[in-house]
């Protein structure tokens, strides 16, 4: 019965996911359709601004909430003790952005509202994914797979009654995303908060100090490659906006096909990695690289197609630059296995290494395009593909120097 049970949960846990690749790919399929090629550049500029909010400000405290997650359970304390850490990251987060809203306006006598209108599409994504990230973690994964589609959808559908009622515009779409990503967190809040999964314990705010010790290289290893993976698309307002909008539309498939699977494992999988203490780590690995040459080999197979069907004509002749998207968002799938197992030993520092030696040579690459003036969709690809897989590497190299310390550890220790 049991085994009956778990067959069923994973169905419904795929059939979520998808649903949830519906929704992503019919998402690409409107925005790819209403905006020129310029205009992409120009609206995954504004996509790597609020990128560049999450990296700063809201994945590095996600990361700390996670890993104290199953502590503060066996210790009786309360979820909710999250509550004021994130409503003080919302004012500093706030105040950071009015600071950087005032300087620009006096440089350019611009107020630049669309900095603000980020802001705010960050603070959403980060409510819904932290709340979904917990109850994955807390084993409820078919509720967290549940509100993966409905944002989806939600994001889809938004987004056609938009291009259906005005003329959209780059700002036009992340004004529909941030009215999506608002009903889908007024959704997982009420239904959330109603079944009681923050109920009980006791409150106990984290310290500050150990939050900052915590994040402060998470930070700043997600800074690094935020720049290293969406640099590229600053050069959008320098005579690169059609080029930058190619590039990250078809990779965007591409990378949307990992994006939608990928969850699967994570939601099946990481939670042993927690309760495990990282011992798990060997086996995710290895399924995340299955899943990903999985996706590769399909993605190869059909990327013609698929691109004439989820975008427009003028995109098929770039069609294995989705290629590229699998290999950035599978890189991504293989660093985030291995995250757990260096957060729950606190070293967090070989985050930053790694994403530094990635900038580095992102940097370099992107720079050797430039000067050399071969700058296309593909050697945008190339750059991002190549620094991704030195950070790999470097991440690797160091889980499997920390495996054989521990392992000579226990033995000098019997």
């Amino acid at each position: 019965m049991r085994d009956k049970n778990a067959f069923w949960h994973l169905q419904y846990i795929v059939g979520a996911r998808a649903i949830t690749l519906v929704g992503q790919l019919a998402y690409i399929k409107i925005y790819s359709n209403t905006l020129a090629h310029r205009d992409l550049g120009f609206y995954f500029l504004l996509l790597s601004i609020v990128a560049g909010y999450t990296a700063l400000i809201y994945y590095p405290v996600d990361q700390y909430q996670q890993a104290h997650l199953y502590a503060y359970k066996r210790s009786g304390i309360s979820l909710r003790s999250f509550l004021p850490l994130n409503l003080r990251l919302l004012g500093a987060a706030t105040a950071l952005v009015f600071l950087a809203m005032a300087a620009w306006y006096t440089i350019d006598g611009r107020l630049h509202f669309e900095l603000f209108v980020c802001f705010i599409l960050a603070q959403l994504m980060h409510v819904v994914s932290s709340i979904r990230n917990f109850l994955n973690n807390l084993e409820h994964k078919a509720i967290a797979a549940a509100y993966f589609a409905a944002e989806a959808l939600a994001k889809s559908a938004v987004l056609l009654a938009a291009s259906w009622l005005i003329l959209l515009t780059p700002m036009g779409v992340i004004g529909a995303a941030v009215v999506s990503m608002a009903l889908v967190g007024i959704l997982i809040l009420s239904v959330t908060m109603k079944s009681g999964q923050f109920a009980g314990g006791r409150l106990e705010s984290p310290p500050l100090l150990d939050v900052l010790h915590f994040s402060a290289p998470i930070s700043a290893a997600a800074v690094f490659s935020w720049l290293q993976l969406q640099g590229f698309r600053f050069l959008a307002p320098f005579g690169f906006a059609e080029t930058v909008g190619i590039y990250a539309t078809v990779a965007g498939v591409g990378g949307s096909a990992v994006i939608a699977v990928s969850p699967i494992l994570i939601q099946m999988y990481q939670p042993e990695i927690f309760k495990t203490h990282g011992k798990f780590t060997p086996k995710y690995l290895r399924y995340a690289g299955i899943l990903v040459a999985a996706v590769a080999i399909g993605v190869a197979a059909l990327a013609v197609p698929t691109v004439r069907v989820l975008t427009n004509k003028s995109f098929v002749s770039y069609a294995f630059i989705a290629l590229f998207g699998v290999g950035v968002e599978g890189a991504n799938v293989l660093l985030g296995g291995m995250a757990p197992y260096f957060n729950l030993r606190k070293r967090t520092g070989v985050f930053f290494v790694a994403g530094a030696i990635a900038l580095l040579v992102s940097c370099a690459l992107l720079l050797l395009v430039l000067l050399t003036h071969t700058i296309t969709p593909y050697t945008i690809g190339l750059c991002l593909v190549l620094s991704q897989l030195s950070s790999v590497l470097y991440t690797y190299a160091a889980y499997r120097r920390l495996v054989r310390t521990e392992v000579l550890v226990e033995l000098n220790d019997c």
